[in-house]
């Protein structure tokens, strides 16, 4: 039968011990060995019982209780270690929480799965280089949207600039570089506020973090791991930076939106979109011309619209006689040549009053993708709005002076010094490193990209990630993801 401890009160009687204190006491209760007792002995013995009893109950405890309490606290934790709940397990696990991810997650939510979300969240390096961009993505947090409101504000002045030729006289606008920035990390911060209620509302489990995987289904975030049937890769990607002497003194395109005051003169490199709109983007303005309205002007102003022209008015002919027929349409037509519009600036950096050069690699800019017209007129506008365009050069080396000035030199042998800023926009890679992808199966090509099968939607897995060789990127696809659609051991890549 189990021993009951006991403890002395404090009027010298032996009672029950407490729970607290039962904890404390290694024994409370020692039978003495058996021995024959003469009659004499009987009474004397029943009397001392009691003392030595509590005596001995006294030096005992002061001895055993230390060891008691260590006994019971290591107990305690072998007990604890051993009932260590499992990992939460989810129907569908969407890693990275942009705008990819969420759009997945939030529709699987839809259909009654259990989801959860893992973003990595606006992360840094050891240098203070950005490595996550938070619920939203680039999109929200260092693409689209912050440069949408930049370029907003490069759109007023470039209004100032072309007012006159409507007869607005405006005085030469001034930024608030740091005006602008704050209210446009205001505006993203209430983007991102937006996301995660979105998933709240949604009924979504979300964490930051950087998810690895630890089995094909299984991922870990910070130490906590969590396991689901079926698991979306949907991380985006980072800027590419070059290996040059001197990278270090360059920034990224994210890195632009962590600019605190504006440049005075920037270098920007790249020939794609992303260069483009920072730094070197066109208006085009044809020349304008007036038309009169006589028989056949209409269907010559529509002519001339076809064309490409600005037609601005039809206006009346103040003489009428055959020198004013037209030869070839039969009917009098004057046109009238306007004045050149006033040159706008171009690209944000430039609108906004930086000095810009851009460099890139080939004879011009947004060379593959994009209409042959629109290469031809842009990169004509480039160099007419004021930005200095660097065809057939590559950045070789940057320096940075002790005025804290920069200096790029190209491969032409041009130096280009006195920079403020030097800005990569060459292009993007996807940041599935050190991600444990090696445990799921998954493939991925040199560039780090995720081998997805024919349809460029999925999946790779340790079943079936041999059976969906490489496959060149095509330029148009809309990415579709039907994770329920296929067995509970897939693992799948968001295409984009």
């Amino acid at each position: 039968m189990p021993i009951q401890p006991t403890v002395e009160n404090e009027r010298g009687a032996v009672e029950p011990a407490r729970t607290d204190e039962a904890r404390s006491l290694v024994f409370s209760w020692i039978p003495s060995a058996p021995r024959a007792a003469a009659p004499g002995e009987l009474a004397e013995a029943s009397a001392d019982s009691s003392a030595m009893s509590v005596a001995f109950r006294r030096k005992l405890l002061s001895v055993g209780a230390p060891l008691g309490a260590l006994a019971t606290g290591a107990i305690s934790g072998i007990a604890r270690c051993s009932t260590k709940s499992p990992p939460e397990h989810f129907d569908f696990l969407v890693v990275g929480g942009g705008s990819g991810g969420i759009a997945c997650a939030r529709r699987a939510a839809v259909h009654g799965k259990k989801v959860m979300v893992v973003e990595r969240g606006p992360d840094r390096d050891e240098h203070g280089i950005r490595r996550g961009g938070g619920y939203g993505g680039t999109c929200v947090n260092v693409g689209c949207v912050p440069k949408k409101l930049m370029y907003t504000a490069a759109t007023h002045f470039e209004a100032a600039e072309t007012a006159p030729g409507y007869g607005v006289t405006m005085p030469h606008p001034k930024l608030d570089w740091g005006a602008l920035v704050a209210r446009r990390n205001a505006y993203v911060a209430r983007l991102n506020g937006i996301y995660t209620r979105n998933l709240d509302n949604a009924g979504i489990t979300h964490v930051e973090g950087f998810a690895r995987f630890v089995a094909p289904r299984q991922v870990e975030v910070d130490g906590v791991s969590y396991t689901a049937d079926h698991v979306l890769i949907a991380v985006g990607g980072k800027p590419v930076m070059p290996d040059i002497p001197g990278a270090e003194h360059c920034i990224s395109s994210d890195g632009f939106f962590d600019l605190e005051a504006q440049p005075e003169k920037a270098l920007v490199v790249g020939a794609g979109y992303i260069a483009v709109e920072l730094a070197g983007r066109a208006s085009t303005a044809p020349q304008a011309k007036a038309v009169s309205a006589l028989p056949g002007a209409v269907w010559r102003a529509l002519r001339l619209q076809a064309a490409g022209t600005t037609v601005s008015a039809l206006l009346p002919l103040t003489t009428q006689g055959p020198e004013s027929m037209h030869p070839q349409l039969g009917c009098a037509t004057a046109v009238a040549t306007a004045s050149p519009p006033p040159v706008c600036p171009a690209g944000i950096l430039h609108t906004l009053g930086t000095k810009v050069a851009l460099a890139c690699r080939g004879p011009g800019v947004l060379r593959h993708g994009f209409d042959p017209l629109i290469q031809e007129v842009l990169n004509k506008e480039i160099v007419r709005s004021g930005t200095e365009l660097l065809s057939n050069s590559q950045v070789v080396g940057v320096e940075k002076g002790p005025d804290g000035k920069l200096q790029a030199t190209l491969s032409s042998g041009k130096v280009v010094g006195a920079l403020d800023c030097v800005l990569m926009a060459i292009g993007r890679s996807p940041v599935t490193e050190g991600m444990g992808l090696e445990t799921t199966g998954v493939k991925l090509d040199q560039k780090g990209r995720v081998i997805v099968d024919d349809k460029q939607v999925r999946r790779a897995s340790p079943r079936d990630a041999n059976r969906y060789p490489p496959h060149p990127p095509r330029p148009w696809y809309c990415p579709r993801v039907e994770p329920f659609l296929e067995p509970a051991s897939t693992v799948f890549a968001a295409s984009a």
